[in-house]
């Protein structure tokens, strides 16, 4: 006879901190999007404006190993059928969106793409991108787009490397503003995207996705009890 599995019982302080997070919460955002295509796409394609981005690859919480020195750890990496590169990053803390850091990923992505003896032309587009839940660059800008341009001549550099800052304190009527309107909610109910809040209401919802929700890969940077 087959020996029944208890299913492990949660305090309710832990289902209230699971109650009180967003999509601004890094970890609660991983989980919402990891392995999720059409979440992804819909994320991406109202970022970049491009509605024909379609999502191959997902996955959330990804490291980056650097074997001469610091590496880093993606929120979501994501690869469209074209074979361009994504790598996003939710920040609440004005100090993880630092310019210089923004560079270091960027150039970690291209060094663990190229393998040895192919061609620098080989290397994807790439795309590295803030939402950040304050204006970080201060500009007042809904979002930020950065390139490299020639100082000399104002065209593009063409190196095919992006670094985008989305701002989470626009909350307009637009497309954007919407999106950050949902990464600021924290009941499905309220979120303008149903795609979203779908995700959302099972892991705050739903006993199988709560229970996920408290796991202890979840609640590793103890936000869970």
């Amino acid at each position: 006879m087959a020996v029944r599995r208890k299913t492990k019982a949660y305090s309710p302080e832990t289902y209230k901190k699971i109650e009180a997070f967003r999509l601004f919460d890094d970890t609660f955002m991983s989980k919402v999007f990891d392995g999720r295509k059409e979440e992804t796409a819909l994320l991406l394609q109202i970022i970049l404006d491009d509605p024909g981005i379609k999502v191959v690859s997902v996955h959330a919480q990804v490291e980056i190993k650097n074997l001469q020195g610091r590496s880093v750890r993606l929120d979501i990496k994501a690869k469209d059928s074209k074979g361009e590169i994504f790598a996003v990053e939710v920040q609440r803390q004005d100090a993880g969106a630092k310019p210089k850091r923004a560079r270091y990923i960027s150039s970690l992505i291209d060094g663990n793409i190229l393998k040895t003896g192919k061609d620098f032309e080989k290397l994807p587009e790439t795309f590295v991108i803030f939402i950040t839940e304050n204006d970080v660059l201060g500009g007042g800008k809904p979002i930020y787009n950065i390139d490299r341009t020639i100082q000399q001549t104002g065209k593009p550099f063409g190196d095919m490397a992006h670094i985008i800052y989305v701002n989470g304190e626009n909350k307009s009527k637009t497309k954007l503003g919407k999106l950050m309107q949902d990464f600021h909610c924290t009941e499905a109910k309220d979120m303008n995207y149903k795609l979203l809040a779908d995700r959302v209401r099972y892991f705050k919802e739903t006993q199988k996705g709560r229970t996920t929700s408290s796991g202890r890969r979840y609640c590793a940077d103890r936000r869970c009890a």
